[in-house]
């Protein structure tokens, strides 16, 4: 079975998806978040319709101030989260995102080179595949205690 992970924006959504062993995280696609909550629903529904069958976890990134407080983002999200419970089966989660889109955004100045534009087009799923990572990451050191 796969996770998924979402990186939730205001207009952007990146996912990103994990491996049958659940053991390597791939950035899979940026979808627009639509104009309400069910059309954000839909488009990422529709986004990962080949893996629908194959996901047991859906991780949101949950971006929470330094000082452990919520964020303005971080209540939308949880609103967003509430919903989508509605329309699916498959368990939701969240994990704290902190820094998660600006260590993307790092990694793709450093490494790739990239001008903003592209960063654009490709931030929203590798931000996503961090969140999904630090998720594995997680559980992976407290199934090992």
């Amino acid at each position: 079975m796969r996770v998924l992970g979402i990186d939730y924006g205001n207009s952007r959504i990146g996912l990103a998806i994990t491996d049958m062993d659940k053991k390597i995280c791939y950035p899979h696609k940026t979808v627009k978040a639509g104009k309400s909550f069910d059309e954000g629903v839909k488009n990422i529904l529709d986004a990962i319709n080949q893996f629908k069958d194959q996901i047991e976890m859906i991780v949101f990134g949950l971006p929470i101030h330094m000082n452990g407080k919520p964020s303005e983002m971080s209540r939308i999200i949880t609103k967003f989260i509430e919903f989508f419970r509605t329309k699916t089966a498959i368990a939701i989660t969240s994990i704290d995102e902190r820094l998660t889109s600006k260590m993307a955004e790092r990694d793709l100045i450093d490494n790739f080179k990239l001008n903003r534009k592209k960063r654009s087009l490709v931030i929203d799923p590798l931000a996503a595949t961090i969140i999904l990572q630090n998720y594995l990451d997680r559980n992976s050191i407290l199934s090992d205690l």
